[in-house]
């Protein structure tokens, strides 16, 4: 209720995805509808007329790309922060199903830790030692940045995530995108390299990840020619769009 009352407010609502701006009004429309006091629904119009979507841009330093190898193991990332919600116990078993299915493959698991860790990581840590290059949080900018240059495709277990700017600056050092087809992933990302969704089975999900994974494999070249150019979610294009809704709440 806290959000509704400092969303009614403001001025201008802005969301980083559509996916973030539907689901609060919906979330919002939910929660007044089971309020005592029968809390005016005329209230999510207002929301809705004075929101708007406006990403997070990505770094300029992002798209910057090395030379692909063109040799197998086929170098796979996983970068994203190591909490529940980001599925880690997805990333196990797509693990598994690669090695199943005899993928050669070789993984960087990055990302900002806590002090309590989901139990996935471990037994990610034990079970795929040889196959682990990078592990845990890099520190350095550049050399973060260095391993997604070296990668080839950059993939998400979440079941939660707003944006995905991760993935974003993935792809824009020149990863090939995996994802399920669930919250912002389809804005972005083609729905060639969209794994169908199980939210609610993690087994289901793990297989149609790592077979979009597997898929994307065998060709890596041409997945990589099909992305559609983003760079228009750079800071230089989307500067404007900034000193535009900047520039309207500083009008009297």
């Amino acid at each position: 209720i806290t959000s509704i009352y400092s969303a009614m407010a403001a001025d201008r609502l802005l969301f980083n995805s559509a996916y973030n701006r539907k689901t609060f009004l919906q979330g919002a429309k939910a929660l007044l509808k089971k309020m005592p006091d029968h809390a005016p629904l005329s209230v999510i119009e207002v929301l809705e007329q004075k929101s708007a979507v406006l990403a997070v841009p990505v770094e300029q330093i992002c798209f910057e790309q090395n030379e692909r190898r063109g040799d197998q193991p086929v170098t796979l990332v996983w970068n994203h922060r190591w909490e529940y919600d980001k599925g880690p116990e997805r990333l196990y078993l797509v693990l598994k199903e690669l090695s199943r299915c005899r993928l050669d493959f070789e993984i960087h698991i990055l990302g900002q830790q806590f002090r309590k860790r989901p139990d996935a990581f471990a037994m990610i840590r034990t079970e795929f030692a040889t196959q682990i290059k990078t592990w845990g949080y890099i520190e350095n900018r550049n050399s973060y940045l260095q391993i997604l240059r070296q990668s080839d495709i950059v993939f998400s277990t979440a079941l939660h995530d707003f944006q995905g700017l991760a993935m974003l600056e993935a792809m824009a050092a020149g990863c090939v995108p995996v994802a399920p087809k669930r919250l912002a992933y389809p804005e972005y990302i083609p729905a060639s390299l969209l794994a169908d969704s199980y939210e609610h089975d993690a087994g289901q999900d793990a297989i149609a990840i790592a077979s979009m994974i597997i898929h994307v494999a065998d060709n890596v070249a041409q997945c990589r020619g099909n992305i559609p150019d983003f760079s228009g979610r750079s800071w230089t294009p989307m500067a404007e769009a900034y000193r535009s809704e900047i520039g309207l709440l500083a009008t009297p």
